[in-house]
Order: structure tokens, then sequence, then C-alpha cells
């Protein structure tokens, strides 16, 4: 692969993911409570921002593996791992503390690897910061 073939294969995803990221940020906000009482609504692969509950700052970032978007925001709002939004919180008390409150946006993405770098696309865009390693 040439130089400038690289570049323009480089600038072709680099333009997709600024789609997609456009998309996530103006997708419809579900909080946390919205989002489990109807898991099946939100049963889909992708990627997500949870966003403070004024929806001023997106907080952290993130997608799923192997459960669905919604399985994993059950996941947050049940779990205490500093992996999971109630731990996160614990950690970063100046931010509000009910969990329900939060806001959720995703943009669903099919493909696992896909999903991988869309995230990190997000994560180095907006640098939230609980997806920071302080």
């Amino acid at each position: 692969m040439t130089k400038e073939s690289l570049l323009a294969f480089v600038g072709d995803r680099i333009k997709r993911h600024r789609q997609r990221l456009l998309a996530l940020l103006e997708s419809p906000s579900h909080t946390i409570k919205e989002i489990l009482r109807d898991k099946s609504e939100h049963a889909k692969p992708g990627v997500y921002a949870i966003f403070r509950p004024d929806g001023a700052e997106v907080v952290y970032v993130g997608r799923n593996k192997t459960k669905t978007i919604a399985d994993r925001i059950e996941q947050h709002r049940y779990g205490s791992t500093g992996a999971d939004l109630r731990g996160m919180l614990e950690t970063h008390r100046v931010l509000p503390q009910n969990i329900d409150d939060y806001g959720v946006r995703y943009r669903v993405v099919e493909d696992e690897r896909d999903r991988f770098f869309f995230e990190n696309f997000v994560i180095a865009g907006l640098e939230p910061p609980m997806n920071k390693s302080d």
C-alpha cells in the first residue's frame, strides 16, 4: 500500500467515525431508568455515551462486547467495580450521585471490531472524565 493510498484509507475511516459521532450526539437521550424499564427496545450492540443528568457533559463512553447495550447499562447501574458507573461515581464525588438520572445516547454498531475503533475514536475526541486513567 502506498503512502497516499494509506492516507486516503485512514481519512475515509476518520470521516466515517466523525459521521457516527455526530449521529451519536444527536440521537435521542434516555435515562438509565428508562433503558432498564424497556430493555427489549435497547437490546442492540453498539457504542454508548453516558451524560450528566443535566446533559451538559459526557462523563463516560463505552461499548458492549458480549452483552446488549441495555444489559451493559444494567451492569453500570447495579455493578460496583471501577468499570461500572456506580463504582466510578464513588471515586468522582463531585458528580451527581443519582445514577438513574444519567442520560444515555447510543449508536448501533453491529461489527465488534468497528465498535472497538469507534469507541476509541469517541473517547479520544470527547475525553470523558471517567475514561481517563489519572
